[in-house]
């Protein structure tokens, strides 16, 4: 029922898997495919940054229902201390059959302490990793609908035309000056007439 002390080695091994994977995936932002892996035949293949999410979630979820067990361990280990009367490290004294209990208890508190701190680690190297994989993916959702050089070249020539046509040149423009002016001067000078006589 109760787990014994894993070796330390185990959830350093966790901590470095965690740490440096996520750090190689966080450089991986030129390189998608930049992991290297050997299958079963040995052969060397790349690993892809969603495939390198999958199995951090894959060995994260394993430890996240291996501490649910040992809470209930914990939590079974407790309830049995307290209905002999165990409430505090000084009740032992009274209860020496006790005694085996309370140190699994204690083994079981150290291995969810240490399997929630890796778990912490995951949830890092997860966070980085999901970060690359949605830069990844914008920057190929942008490699396919960003304009090509073609596209600019039209563009560029289509603003040309209109602005052409907005702002006409030359003896045009000159005309269409003259023409505004004129019908300011009536139209400004109709107004005064009809302001000044008004006011008579």
């Amino acid at each position: 029922m109760l787990h014994a002390a894993w070796p330390t080695t185990l959830f350093a091994g966790f901590t470095l898997f965690a740490v440096t994977g996520c750090d190689t995936a966080y450089d991986a932002t030129s390189k998608p495919d930049a992991v290297i892996s050997k299958g079963a035949d040995d052969q060397e293949r790349t690993i892809s940054n969603q495939e390198r999410l999958g199995r951090l979630k894959y060995e994260r979820d394993k430890l996240v229902r291996s501490v649910q067990r040992l809470e209930r361990d914990r939590e079974e280990t407790t309830e049995r201390l307290r209905s002999l009367g165990i409430f505090s490290a000084s009740d032992l004294n009274k209860h020496p059959d006790a005694k085996l209990d309370a140190q699994e208890l204690t083994r079981v508190v150290e291995q969810i302490h240490r399997l929630s701190s890796v778990i912490s680690d995951y949830e890092s190297a997860i966070h980085r990793v999901e970060i690359v994989v949605r830069r990844q993916e914008r920057e190929t959702q942008w490699v396919h609908s960003a304009p090509s050089d073609a596209e600019f070249d039209r563009l560029s020539v289509a603003f040309h035309e209109v602005e052409e046509e907005l702002h006409p040149q030359g003896e045009i423009q000159l005309v269409e000056d003259l023409q505004m002016e004129q019908v300011l001067d009536a139209e400004l000078g109709r107004h005064q007439n009809t302001f000044s006589n008004s006011e008579k």
